[in-house]
């Protein structure tokens, strides 16, 4: 029995490249698991699939960024449509993250002749993100903890810019990475918002800053500016302020 016993954990180790706490082992017994083909923020990801139910189960070596995405989730308690979570732990150096699946297509992937209708989804998504009540929210990030980041990584290179054109700072829920991969649609409405590890109160333009990036990347830069970012601004409402933007922008650059 004891052989047996580790030549099972051998093989789960072997699976997911680290040992698995116990009780997460108990959790998942029984289902087939594939390894998903992208990484997410350090974090090995992996699809699980019993009777019909699917799991997605994230494996990061060091930090604590899923034990942030936890929290983050936690706090939101269903107020949104995000994965919810089904279990956190660590074993040595790993944590892991077990959520369950949201349903739906990543905006990035959207033919172009749904694209309009995804864009719109992406910014009333987001407006629902901003407008979630903050309170007892579990992190913090401020422009000014992003700014002496930077200036850790780089020296004094950006401190001139950076810190002249810093601007006057709104805090609000933010998703820290609002970029169209982490944007679901479904049935022509939203599926849900994945990957909360950056998730916390900053400025909303972190996400609009995120955003645009993302559709420039994804659609191209020139229907970006001409056609999906006065959209989605229109759509969520607001006159976007270009120098704000354009600072959020740089500084995201920086902390890539």
């Amino acid at each position: 029995m004891e052989k047996s016993s580790t030549r099972k954990s051998d093989t789960v180790a072997r699976l997911f490249g680290v040992e698995l706490p116990a009780t997460l082992r108990g959790r998942i017994e029984g289902y087939g698991v594939q390894r998903h083909p992208y990484d997410e923020s350090g974090a090995s990801i992996f699809v699980l699939k019993k009777d019909g139910e699917t799991l997605f189960l994230k494996v990061r070596l060091g930090g604590d960024w899923l034990e942030r995405e936890h929290r983050v989730l936690a706090w939101i308690g269903g107020r949104l449509p995000v994965p919810e979570p089904v279990y956190y732990g660590r074993e040595g150096s790993a944590e892991f993250l077990l959520t369950t699946r949201i349903p739906g297509t990543p905006v990035y992937l959207m033919p172009p002749e749904r694209r309009e209708g995804a864009v719109r989804v992406l910014s009333e998504a987001l407006k629902r993100i901003h407008f979630l009540d903050p309170s007892g929210c579990p992190y913090t990030y401020t422009v000014e903890s992003k700014v002496e980041t930077v200036e850790r990584g780089h020296g004094n290179d950006h401190r001139g810019w950076l810190r002249r054109g810093m601007p006057a700072e709104e805090q609000v829920f933010t998703h820290g990475d609002y970029c169209l991969p982490n944007v679901l649609v479904d049935e022509g409405g939203l599926g849900g918002v994945i990957d909360w590890d950056y998730g916390g109160l900053a400025d909303p333009y972190v996400d609009f800053a995120s955003c645009i990036g993302s559709l420039k990347y994804n659609f191209g830069a020139e229907k970006a500016e001409q056609l999906w970012a006065p959209l989605f601004f229109d759509e969520y409402g607001i006159d976007v302020d270009m120098r704000r933007l354009d600072y959020y922008q740089r500084l995201n650059q920086l902390l890539d």
